[in-house]
């Protein structure tokens, strides 16, 4: 998924409001969101802000990464641990992973997941997996780190 904006960036973005009623709709907000970003974070000031009280209990966690680089391998570890802690806690839980556009970064950490769970035999599959699943052209995850 894109960033998810608040203000004039909830303009160009996913607006962090729409984002919680779309989880809160198809989730019942079992949702933790994953930030993939190294440059601005969703802030649970502004989640707190734009969401009502008993929609505030959203999961959000910080995996910072350089945009266009290879993604540390102790981050990436790190994020695909949390994730499937996560998702192992309660089967109704959901993740959704973020960077500025949802490719990239977000392609790279998707990817190691599935190859951690193995739902992929090999890092070839899971791009063609990530890709075919985030666009529609197959040009999801451009740089392969």
């Amino acid at each position: 998924m894109g960033y998810p904006g608040s203000g004039l960036n909830g303009l160009v973005r996913n607006h962090v409001g729409d984002v919680i009623l779309y989880f809160k709709k198809y989730h019942s907000l079992k949702i933790k969101i994953y930030n993939m970003c190294n440059d601005k974070f969703v802030d649970p000031q502004v989640l707190r802000l734009e969401t009502p009280a008993q929609d505030r209990d959203v999961r959000l966690a910080y995996f910072p990464m350089m945009d266009h680089n290879p993604g540390p391998i102790p981050t990436i570890f790190k994020f695909v641990i949390d994730a499937v802690l996560y998702l192992a806690s309660d089967p109704e839980n959901t993740i959704a992973v973020h960077c500025k556009a949802g490719k990239g970064r977000t392609g790279l950490a998707i990817c190691a997941y599935f190859l951690f769970i193995e739902a992929v035999e090999n890092a070839e599959l899971a791009v063609t997996l990530f890709n075919s699943r985030r666009t529609t052209n197959g040009k999801g995850l451009g740089i392969a780190s």
